[in-house]
């Protein structure tokens, strides 16, 4: 089951920046230009080197090949044959 999006750490920081940012807007704190992009550089470097570190778990859960879960499928099959919950199919020459 997939997480909820609501979860995400990246997902918050961005929202969490993105309105004290408002804040300073409507409150009339006069930011300059230095100060905002002081401000969103180390939020973006974290934003981006989680989504890195997310993308590098998420491919280390698929290193299966094709032939170890070819391997694994007839493993789960055999069990499944063995509990009754699965009958075996005839080869094709037998039928």
């Amino acid at each position: 089951m997939k997480e909820s999006g609501w979860k995400s750490r990246k997902l918050w920081v961005a929202i969490l920046t993105a309105v004290v940012l408002l804040i300073a807007e409507v409150s009339g704190a006069n930011l300059d230009v230095e100060a905002i992009v002081a401000v969103l550089l180390p939020i973006l470097a974290f934003i981006f080197g989680q989504a890195w570190v997310d993308k590098k778990k998420a491919e280390k859960a698929l290193v299966w090949s094709t032939a170890e879960a070819r391997e694994q499928a007839k493993l789960v099959a055999a069990v499944m044959v063995e509990l009754g919950w699965l009958q075996r199919r005839k080869p094709a020459e037998e039928e």
